[in-house]
């Protein structure tokens, strides 16, 4: 009986006992590796930025001289809701900085001009309310300033 007791406690004790957790690195199988390395062969020389980190193919690779970046600082959002009847929108600016009160817009779709929007607010957190000042809307309309 003591036998059998010790036996199973030595079971419950091993199935209880872990390893350390993978790293990324060591997450990625031979083919992916491989699949990393030839597709961008720029990124193999980066190093990870802290032990743990990404594996250096994923690092990415540091632009080059002479490429310049520059932010969308201009709104642009989307038509989220409308009312045809008091011709005013509701615009939702997630990705992007929430316009000034007053500023005119343009409505687009499909790369279309179809309308313009005056920002009259509120606004609550990304989203503000603008007017319908000429043109239609729809919601997923693309709001922008030109």
């Amino acid at each position: 009986m003591r036998l059998v007791f010790l036996g199973l406690l030595g079971l419950v004790l091993g199935g209880c006992a872990h390893r350390q957790p993978e790293s990324a690195a060591d997450r990625l199988d031979a083919a992916t590796r491989k699949l990393l390395a030839t597709a961008n062969p720029a990124k193999q020389t980066a190093k990870s930025p802290k032990k743990g980190g990404p594996p250096a193919a994923l690092v990415p690779a540091p632009a080059q001289p002479g490429t310049l970046v520059n932010p969308l600082l201009q709104p642009t959002g989307k038509v989220a809701s409308i009312n045809a009847r008091l011709r005013f929108v509701v615009l939702d600016f997630s990705l992007s900085r929430v316009p000034e009160l007053e500023q005119r817009l343009n409505v687009y779709r499909q790369g279309q001009k179809v309308g313009e929007v005056k920002i009259s607010g509120p606004t609550l957190n990304a989203n503000t309310v603008a007017d319908l000042v000429a043109g239609e809307a729809q919601v997923g309309d693309e709001v922008r300033a030109d």
